[in-house]
């Protein structure tokens, strides 16, 4: 192993395997095989244990290199899979070869589904379809590898474990600062699909790159610009920038100048994948960056604000565990830091949101207590948040009865935990602004369930 070439390292790795195969139907008609593997102590050629800088080994199956094809009976290379070890003989199946590499099995366990054993002399059962009979079969291997690697390919071959790689060569990189590493890593998470940022290590590294660039001249070199734009261009599209990204993406643009960024920018602005799904509070810290963006001198308008809220309402989660205390914090950050007439679009289009969700009673009442400081502004036309306060004396009223509902004629948890204010304030609202059908609805609850005014 060690005359593969200079520069090779030799490390001694133990490791489990488990296989599961689980067959399907009465008579087994068909199978799959699950393989998990687990890294538990990795030496080097000294002995000692450097099992927690080599973590990246993960990435590596220990399984054979070759196969033989059930049909053609043809035995075939498989690279592709990232295999990496040989097996004795060439009679090796798909489902029956691991061991070669792995020894006898330690340990073996079994589990059935949908049999009866006594349906018939066969131990197979006649009440359940084909579908719902299945057997699975636990193994579990351990053993020791001897594995060689070239410390050249290092960086690639951490890179393989996709997002985990990467953060963990980025993190590499920033305690050493090393720029040298930084192109080499830069160079793979722009050629590989799988290998990119997490939010985590976009920052940290576009944090160091704005740290060592301290003279002018040295900002505006192209090289230090393409890096910048590679590490915005290396984000995940699994990921949305936080707050704490959007801030540095700023402080970037502030000294790199946000025209040479603007490519980038765009291309990250533009990818609704990675919104889908995301809570409110997420397209208002977007909506907050673009703002925060057009007001930098010299910066071209982006078109971005109209954007991010036909985003909100096609691609944000409606999910009732929305933070709305959060929410609230970011939309009065926001009014502060920009101003009423600049985010009232984008506060009207995330209070409609929050109406199209299943709100708990204390996340409507939070609400309720926003739309009436936002009412309170000198900026804030009267009416012009009319249609939001009918709509949160409607939620009011639907999520009162469905808490009272739960919790068997009394306020939860959740609701007690408000002021009696709040409350009180809450039902003041719906009698001056509510529409005659919520007033009569809360009515219903309030005879129905006397209880509500003891508790108050």
């Amino acid at each position: 192993m060690k005359a593969a070439g200079k520069g090779w390292k030799l490390l001694i790795v133990n490791a489990n395997m488990k296989r599961t195969e689980t067959s399907y139907g009465y008579e087994a008609t068909w199978s799959h095989v699950d393989q998990e593997y687990t890294i538990i102590e990795v030496f080097d050629e000294e002995g000692n244990d450097v099992t927690e800088s080599m973590a990246w080994l993960d990435i590596a199956e220990f399984d054979c290199v070759s196969k033989r094809d059930r049909k053609t009976g043809n035995v075939q290379l498989d690279n592709e899979d990232g295999m990496l070890l040989a097996t004795k003989g060439d009679n090796y199946t798909y489902f029956e070869g691991c061991s070669n590499n792995w020894g006898v099995a330690h340990s073996e366990s079994h589990e059935s589904t949908g049999y009866d054993s006594d349906s018939d002399g066969y131990g197979y059962g006649r009440y359940h379809y084909d579908s719902d009979v299945s057997r699975t079969t636990t193994h579990q291997y351990k053993d020791t590898f001897l594995l060689a690697y070239d410390t050249a390919a290092e960086v690639d071959l951490m890179c393989l474990g996709g997002v985990k790689g990467v953060s963990a060569v980025a993190s590499k990189i920033v305690v050493t600062q090393d720029c040298s590493l930084l192109d080499r890593l830069l160079s793979v998470v722009e050629s590989d699909n799988e290998s990119k940022f997490d939010i985590s290590s976009c920052q940290q590294l576009l944090e160091m790159v704005t740290e060592l660039t301290t003279r002018r001249r040295d900002a505006l070199s192209r090289s230090n610009i393409d890096k910048v734009n590679k590490i915005l261009l290396g984000l995940a599209t699994s990921f949305e920038p936080s707050k704490e990204l959007f801030a540095t993406i700023l402080t970037a643009g502030d000294k790199f100048g946000h025209t040479n960024l603007s490519v980038s920018v765009v291309k990250l602005l533009s990818d609704t994948t990675r919104l889908r799904q995301h809570e409110i509070s997420s397209f208002l810290c977007r909506a907050n960056f673009i703002l925060e963006l057009n007001k930098r001198p010299g910066n071209f308008q982006f078109n971005y604000v109209e954007n991010s809220i036909r985003d909100l309402s096609t691609h944000a989660s409606t999910s009732s565990n929305q933070r709305v205390s959060t929410i609230r914090d970011s939309i009065l950050e926001m009014i502060e830091r920009h101003g009423w007439a600049v985010v009232e679009d984008v506060v009207k289009a995330a209070l409609a949101q929050l109406h199209r969700v299943r709100p708990r009673i204390d996340q409507v009442v939070i609400r309720g207590g926003l739309i009436r400081k936002i009412q309170g502004l000198q900026e804030c036309l009267p009416g012009s948040l009319q249609q939001h306060v009918v709509d949160f004396t409607s939620d009011f009223v639907t999520s009162m009865g469905n808490d009272m509902e739960k919790a068997s004629d009394h306020l939860s948890g959740k609701a007690t935990n408000l002021s009696k204010f709040s409350i009180l304030r809450s039902i003041y609202s719906l009698f001056e602004h509510g529409t005659e059908s919520s007033q009569r609805d809360f009515g219903r609850i309030v005879c129905k369930r006397g209880t509500l005014f003891s508790v108050l």
